[in-house]
């Protein structure tokens, strides 16, 4: 029997935020890689600031 759901490896998508976004958190890993501007990311350890060519791996359930 057919498994009813579908596992996609990996999804690649391009998005553009303009304003900060709340606490998130998936259940799966994220990397991230910022192409263009900045971002903040905010944790446990501070703010750390990120530049185009940075990259950023999310755990799964993490905020």
């Amino acid at each position: 029997m057919a498994s009813p759901f579908i596992f996609r490896p990996i999804v690649a998508e391009t998005s553009t935020h303009t304003s900060a976004l709340g606490p998130l958190a998936y259940d799966w890993v994220r990397i991230v890689f910022l192409r263009s501007g900045t971002a903040i990311v905010y944790s446990e350890f501070g703010e750390q600031p990120l530049r185009p060519g940075d990259a950023l791996l999310l755990g799964a359930n993490v905020l």
